[in-house]
């Protein structure tokens, strides 16, 4: 999904940065930290992940680059019994490297509260050679042990089950593609409530099928899929 926000316009040090300077920075000062925590592996580019562990879920921070060259910090879940569709109503799995997405994930507070109608967002990484690799810096330092805590005491599903159903009590999370409104239903199945996730998936798309009766199709599709989890 793409946002778009207002960047933050404070005065600029230096020049933007190249792409492959951008990589080079955010390398040099997050891949070691994250291997910390079970970040085993790093695209070189902007996305640090795990392996699927026995219960089908990864783990993933990823660097969003934002309009206006900056960009921010994302962290969370890819489960690989969750698929994605797009707007031509296409499946897609993410059970490989190379689909990778995040199902389920936290942003700084600054980013988030231009959601929230708080202004332009802060805590985003400025692509400028006087600030970038300051902001990387600063931003991890404030946020590490956040990061850290937030994986770490989201081990089992039932955990992961806890965070779905707090971020769809905030709104802020609306933004969030998927939704956690579409996530809870996988979550649920995976743990036996295959029945209760089928009733709120059913409850979901509810009101994709008034607009338009042929994602009575993708349901039926979906709930496929949640009975196989």
């Amino acid at each position: 999904m793409n946002f778009t926000v207002f960047t933050d316009f404070r005065k600029r040090k230096g020049d933007p940065i190249s792409s492959s300077d951008l990589k080079v920075l955010l390398d040099r000062n997050l891949t070691s930290e994250l291997r910390e925590i079970g970040f085993t592996k790093y695209d070189g580019e902007y996305l640090w992940f795990s392996d699927y562990n026995e219960i089908g879920v990864r783990l993933v921070y990823k660097y969003m680059r934002l309009k206006g060259d900056s960009g921010v910090f994302n962290w969370g879940y890819c489960f690989d019994f969750l698929p994605t569709i797009s707007n031509t109503k296409k499946f897609k799995n993410h059970k490989t490297e190379n689909s990778i997405t995040l199902h389920l994930w936290e942003s700084t507070d600054g980013y988030k509260k231009s959601f929230e109608g708080g202004g332009r967002p802060t805590e985003i990484v400025s692509h400028y050679s006087g600030e970038c690799e300051n902001d990387i810096q600063a931003i991890f330092k404030k946020y590490k042990s956040d990061i850290f805590d937030w994986f770490y005491s989201s081990t089992s599903l039932m955990k992961i089950q806890d965070i779905v159903t707090n971020q769809i009590n905030d709104r802020t999370y609306n933004m969030h593609s998927p939704n956690p409104k579409y996530v809870l239903p996988f979550i649920l199945a995976k743990t036996g409530k295959k029945e209760e996730g089928i009733d709120l998936i059913r409850e979901y798309f509810a009101r994709y099928i008034a607009r338009d009766e042929s994602w009575k199709i993708v349901l039926g599709e979906i709930e496929k899929r949640i009975k196989s989890c």
